[in-house]
């Protein structure tokens, strides 16, 4: 089933961008084709001026530009699923410490600045 065709849109460094829609409207597939876990069909997407999908000219990211890539993402889920024996706090600090290498303290001061 086709949900969407012809999205196009761009941001700028530092831009948040929410996507909001019904249940099944193509909000999940969209940001998995942007983060390669799902395959488009066709088009182009580009991330921080690379390229990151084009059939046309066989462009095939590497596992660790892939996951470069998806570091350039956030989610939020419809059902949150935080960790419940965690604080809110802990939650939040949990992927940047993880992914970003960020340290404890660093990842708190930015999770308690955040409005």
């Amino acid at each position: 089933t086709q949900v969407r065709r012809g999205i196009s849109f761009s941001m700028e460094q530092g831009e948040v961008l929410s996507i909001i829609g019904s249940s099944g409207s193509g909000k999940t597939t969209l940001l998995r084709c942007l983060t390669n876990l799902e395959r488009a069909d066709k088009g182009v997407i580009t991330v921080g001026n690379k390229v990151v999908f084009d059939p046309e000219q066989g462009v095939k990211l590497s596992k660790e530009e892939a996951r470069e890539n998806q570091l350039q993402f956030g989610m939020v889920f419809q059902q949150f699923n935080l960790f419940p024996h965690m604080t809110v706090l802990k939650n939040m600090t949990l992927a940047p410490i993880k992914l970003l290498n960020l340290s404890k303290n660093e990842a708190e001061e930015r999770g308690e600045s955040y409005p």
